[in-house]
């Protein structure tokens, strides 16, 4: 089968004919390691008689190599005007072998107490009981081997040695897949393009919330990352369980975990791209310590998508419905993630969904570490302007509520007239009606 190791099962680009067919079949139950004996089912059934040769041929190199083979072959013509069964002219072919295997109401032998009756099945009883003696012989001398096997269980190899295989293959899949890396990679790096260049929030209060949803903008995108992970997954699970779980070559837990494995190298290197597009695109140059958290966080955000998919895919039947499942748990997930309101304004419900929600953690800590301990200025729609006293300036007539409790900043204070007021100072206070704090970022 070196010939066509790289082939792809079931595309059009390298079909395999019907004689690596019949090789792949052999070879994927050769996988699952027969203890006794190899069953197969017209090997030879629809090849010429050159592949017919060589499909013979192996199977007698794994009959001499100890493996017993049983095959289930057409057992031929059966002669002009059916001579070979029958010898009386008058009689029906099919009539004739009907009666003669009692499968008619007028038979009068009952063949099969004939059979166990004759000296035939006594000979087949004695050579099954040598078989069997055999056998036990074997097992006697090879007893460790067989506790082994118990110990792995259904399996020709243990758990660990078959994640590695599950995995290597898992890779040559995705590599080999021309659309799905791509498509993945376009979908990361082109919507972060869109997202990070249509929002410019600058440092006013309504920037600050423009800032938030941006990054919950980012977070919707998750969807269309689990919708391509699920097309490629359920592909998967479909293969095993349809031929390669009968087989015994893994187990279902290994086909997943390889599955969430493989997408892991691609997320970190996409997570890394994206970071820095969003990063500098939105929040601007940060420190080294938010810079590397906020590299943390988008690893952990595709990371995140897909364990999510496979946990979600996994026990569903289709994609129809795995679809469904998802949308309705990812809408949920974004909605409580307290950016449309307040924790402190949620009901019961909400306040627990808030903080099951890994999207409230992601948010939360994607916002303060690009946001964070910036200040505030406020826009004209958002300054409140007041008048003082005659004869005072802004600055002495507000100096008592600076003083105490206030929360912003006056801008004009040598005014004696039209004082503007901004509400709030820092970035630190708008995060905070979220329930977002700088203190929390690595908890997050």
């Amino acid at each position: 089968m070196d010939d066509f190791a790289d082939a792809v099962v079931g595309l059009p680009v390298k079909r395999l004919n019907v004689e690596q067919r019949k090789r792949l079949s052999i070879g994927v139950e050769l996988a699952g390691k027969p203890a006794l004996l190899l069953l197969l089912d017209e090997p030879t059934s629809g090849l010429d008689s050159q592949s017919s040769e060589a499909i013979l041929a192996l199977l007698w190199n794994l009959a001499a190599g100890g493996l017993s083979t049983l095959k289930v072959a057409y057992f031929g013509g059966i002669g002009r005007n059916s001579e070979t069964v029958l010898r009386a002219d008058a009689e029906n072919p099919a009539e004739y072998l009907l009666d003669a295997i009692g499968n008619t109401n007028i038979a009068k032998l009952d063949w099969p107490r004939l059979w166990h009756a004759s000296a035939g099945a006594r000979v087949v009883s004695i050579g099954l009981e040598r078989v069997v003696e055999s056998f036990s012989t074997w097992r006697q001398g090879n007893g460790n081997d067989v506790v082994q096997a118990r110990q792995r269980g259904a399996y020709s190899m243990s758990l660990l040695s078959q994640i590695p295989g599950v995995c290597v293959r898992a890779f040559q899949q995705y590599w080999r897949s021309p659309t799905h890396i791509p498509s993945k990679f376009m979908v990361g790096v082109a919507g972060l393009l869109l997202i990070g260049f249509s929002f410019q929030p600058g440092q006013s209060i309504l920037g600050v919330q423009n800032a938030i949803f941006s990054v919950l903008m980012v977070c919707a995108m998750s969807s269309s990352l689990v919708q391509q992970i699920m097309s490629k997954f359920i592909v998967q699970r479909t293969l095993y369980e349809v031929r390669e779980r009968h087989s015994n070559m893994y187990s279902w837990s290994v086909l997943i975990l390889a599955n969430m494995l493989v997408e892991i190298p691609y997320h970190v290197v996409l997570g890394v791209m994206t970071s820095a597009i969003f990063n500098y695109t939105v929040f601007g140059v940060r420190s080294s310590e938010d810079q590397g958290l906020f590299l943390l966080f988008f690893v952990y955000f595709y990371i995140l998508a897909g364990t999510f998919a496979h946990m979600v895919f996994a026990p569903l039947p289709d994609t129809t419905t795995s679809g469904r499942v998802v949308t309705i748990l990812l809408s949920m997930m974004i909605l409580f993630a307290v950016v449309f309101q307040t924790p402190i304004a949620l009901p019961g419900f909400c306040i627990f969904m808030y903080r099951v929600s890994p999207m409230t953690y992601l948010v939360g800590g994607v916002a303060v570490s690009g946001l964070s301990g910036d200040p505030i200025v406020c826009s004209h729609a958002e300054l409140a302007v007041f008048q003082p006293p005659t004869g005072e300036i802004c600055g002495a007539y507000m100096q008592p509520y600076l003083e105490q409790a206030a929360l912003g900043t006056l801008l004009s204070p040598d005014a004696t007239a039209s004082c503007p007021y901004c509400p709030l100072a820092y970035v630190d206070q708008v995060l905070a009606r979220s329930g977002m704090y700088y203190d929390e970022r690595w908890r997050n």
